[in-house]
This record gives C-alpha cells, structure tokens and sequence, in this order.
C-alpha cells in the first residue's frame, strides 16, 4: 500500500495516494514511513492544517522525525506564520545535525519575513556553505544586507546570485534595481526593476516571495 501510495503520487493522483497511505497505516500503525509518506502528501494537496495536525500526530506516536518536522514547518510558512515555521524548522534542523541547506534555506526565508535581518543572513550563509548552487540564500543575504545598510556586503552576494545562473530570476533583480538606487542610478535601478516584474509573471516556481509586487511598487515611488 506504501509503495502503491507512492507511485500515485508520482502521477498525481493525490486522492488515491492518500487512501494507499491510510490503508499502509491501517495495516501497520507502527510504520514510520507511512506517516512520513501522507504528510509529505497532504503537504503537496495544499491541505497545509491537516499536515499539520497529521505531523502532530505523529511525533506523538514516534517521536522526533526529520520528515514530519519539515513537512509541519513548511505548511506553518505556507500559513504565513513564520515564527512557528521557524521554531519547527529550528527542531529539523538540530534532527538533522544541521545538514540540511534547504531547511536552512526555508528558515531564512522566514526570518526575512519577521524582519530579523540578521538570523536570514546567517542561516542563508549555512545554507550556501552546504550547497553553493542555489539561488536563493545569495538573494535572502543580499535583501536582508540592503535591509541593514550593508552595501558592500548585498553587492557581493547580489554578483554571486548572477553568476550562478544565466538567467537569474526575478529577486535577484530586484535586488539589483535597489543596488543601483543606492548608488544614485535611478534609470538603471528602473530598467533593473523592469527586468524583475517580468520574471515575476512568468515565474513558474511553486515559490514565491511574500508581497513581492508591495516592494517593487515602493521601490518604483523612490525612483526618479
């Protein structure tokens, strides 16, 4: 049934996936995987208090797992309440012996949004010294940095992003519209600003970050 729950998944079909994993469950509520299995699931279907309520359950009956805190972060930021998000992903992260860079990288993601500007810099740097090919720890740095007058500091990680990938996406833009702002090149910061608004519309990413258009618009009434 575990298996089976699986390979809907895989093809999306979340409602029979989901009966698979309460039958593996019914069968053996002592399997672990099956809980991690349905939480990673009702995660994907957007059932976000579920997941929650569902991982609860869980670290009850097993107590702790990586999976299950994960899964209970992520729908707590899907929620937009960063602080718990914050405080679960904290407990995967110290699970996980701190290995994970893209548990880093959420938590950053989350202290940027409750404005602590240097917890994002500091769980976004852990992230890239685990894995130095994701983009968005570079841009969690370089917006927190500019959030805290470190020009310096949001330049070299705003290049580092660029220099990752060919077509940088839409943060990394912004980021550079807000740098060339700074540097007294508004007409630069405009075109820059442009380039991000558009990358945003066509951003496929399941991702997005919280009130981006809100901070292009302020951006745009500073220039010129």
């Amino acid at each position: 049934y575990d298996n089976k729950g699986l390979l809907y998944k895989s093809r999306k079909d979340y409602d029979i996936a989901l009966e698979q994993f309460d039958k593996a469950i019914a069968c053996d509520s002592k399997n672990s995987d099956a809980y991690e299995n349905k939480i990673s699931l009702l995660f994907d279907m957007g059932k976000y208090e579920d997941a929650i309520d569902f991982g609860k359950k869980g670290l009850e009956k097993f107590g702790q797992s990586d999976d299950l805190f994960f899964y209970m972060a992520y729908s707590y930021e899907m929620l937009g309440d960063y602080k718990t998000a914050v405080e679960y992903y904290d407990k995967e992260l110290k699970y996980s012996n701190y290995k994970s860079w893209w548990t880093f990288t959420n938590a950053s993601y989350c202290k940027l949004m409750l404005k602590d500007w240097i917890g994002a810099i500091e769980y976004a740097q852990r992230s890239i010294k685990l894995h130095q090919n994701n983009v968005h720890p570079y841009n969690f740095v370089a917006f927190a940095a500019l959030e805290t007058d470190k020009l310096d500091l949001a330049t070299e990680y705003n290049n580092k992003a660029f220099n990752l990938y060919d077509r940088p996406n839409y943060m990394s833009y912004y980021n550079y519209a807000r740098i060339k702002h700074l540097e007294g090149d508004d007409a630069g910061a405009k075109q820059r600003l442009d380039k991000a608004r558009e990358l945003f519309e066509k951003d496929t990413e399941n991702w997005q970050f919280d009130g981006f258009l809100n901070l292009c618009d302020e951006l745009e009434r500073k220039l010129f």
